[in-house]
């Protein structure tokens, strides 16, 4: 029997060596895909391997965790936003309302849309050699909440679409259709310090996605090519809690309220195991699940105008983001044709969370009338291995 890890350089290469070997034993020799392999030179067998390899499903958590993002941006966003006008002082420099909360129980009902495009660079190392993932991201998002005994309470539901691939040899591609159910809650205490009427802010929110999952694989070797899909399940659950010291200073006859703050996520990722369909080159994948964690620290500011009869508010905030635990996905796979009694011998490695991440927002909202408010944002991810640039706008109504 050929020896493909001869051809394998990687650590994904010699995890298609591997199933490969497998594969052929049980199918005598693997017809032509086994004949096309064995004829191939450097660096056309790298290739060939790597295209085997099934990369993308050790990218698809990463695709996954990226996007779970805009869920909490959303929560923390309108926890912020609480008193309907950016928790800033109204036009004039008066102070603001103490607690942003609202003392008549209304309900306010908001929408957000979202939209981003970027993508994950790959491994640095020769070793684990994961590709660069591209990534977009579309989706909205609404929610309802109320004031509930001097804490601002409410939920959220959301649908979204999640689209990545990598390219070279891995000719990988797959798009997910997120649905999601969520929770959120904030409040603020009276402490003074800094200001009289400085606040400690406290927000929180918890989440969980459905995502189903469908991606595409085409393995093009000389003498040999395929075509292979899959749909699978997974799901995507995380809690965080954010606090803060909010404060109002006056420049001249202006105001500029800051706030520093700290917050923590955890993030639980599952996904079932899977058969592709398709020729030789079809996968059966293992399920998986692991936990990572991430660490935010950083500094909101916001101030207001008028403009005509319109009040506008400016926010923006600058945060550095620590990613922890399990941030590289791992599949284990075989070949659908190595037979049952074969185990899941491949070990493949994907494209990686980013580590430290820079996150940048940066927005206006219009206040239209006293209970409607337009809203649009600019989100930028900048990491060592994440690179994405979106947007956001929302409509919120007080009823």
């Amino acid at each position: 029997m050929p020896n493909f890890h001869l051809q394998a350089e990687t650590r994904n290469e010699s995890a298609a060596a591997t199933g490969l070997g497998q594969m052929v034993a049980a199918t005598h020799g693997g017809g032509a895909l086994g004949d096309a392999i064995v004829n191939l030179k450097t660096p056309e067998a790298h290739n060939a391997l790597n295209a085997l390899s099934g990369e993308i499903y050790g990218s698809t958590k990463t695709a996954m965790v990226n996007d779970s993002f805009y869920l909490r941006d959303a929560s923390i966003n309108r926890l912020d936003c609480i008193d309907d006008t950016l928790r800033l002082c109204p036009t004039g420099g008066t102070e603001q309302k103490p607690g942003g909360v609202d003392p008549n129980h209304r309900v306010t009902v908001w929408g957000q849309v979202y939209g981003s495009r970027g993508g994950n660079s790959g491994s640095g190392s020769n070793y684990l050699n994961a590709a660069h993932l591209n990534q977009n991201a579309v989706g909205w998002i609404m929610g309802a909440d109320t004031d509930v005994h001097g804490w601002r309470v409410g939920g959220l539901l959301a649908y979204g679409r999640s689209m990545f691939s990598n390219g070279g040899s891995r000719r990988s591609s797959g798009y997910a259709n997120n649905a999601s159910l969520g929770v959120y809650g904030g409040t603020s205490w009276g402490v003074g310090g800094i200001t009289p009427t400085a606040r400690i802010t406290l927000k929180m929110g918890a989440d969980y996605t459905w995502n189903v999952l469908q991606t595409n694989r085409r393995i093009t070797i000389p003498g040999f090519s395929d075509h292979t899909k899959s749909t699978s399940l997974a799901g995507t659950a995380q809690a965080y809690a954010e606090t803060g010291y909010r404060f109002v200073a006056k420049l001249g006859g202006s105001a500029l309220e800051l706030e520093p703050f700290a917050r923590m996520t955890y993030v639980s990722y599952q996904q079932g195991a899977f058969r592709e369909h398709g020729g030789l080159t079809a996968l059966n994948v293992r399920g998986q699940q692991s936990n990572l964690g991430y660490s935010t620290v950083g500094l909101k500011a916001a101030s207001s105008f008028d403009l005509g009869s319109v009040v506008f508010s400016t926010h923006g905030s600058l945060a550095y983001r620590r990613a922890f635990g399990a941030l590289r996905g791992t599949a284990r796979e075989r070949f659908n044709q190595a037979g049952g009694g074969v185990g899941y011998d491949m070990s493949v490695i994907g494209t990686p969370i980013s580590a430290d991440t820079a996150v940048v927002n940066t927005g206006v909202s219009a206040h239209l009338a006293r209970d409607l408010t337009v809203q649009l944002d600019y989100i930028g991810q900048y990491g060592n291995h994440l690179t994405t640039s979106g947007g956001t706008g929302k409509i919120s109504y007080k009823f």
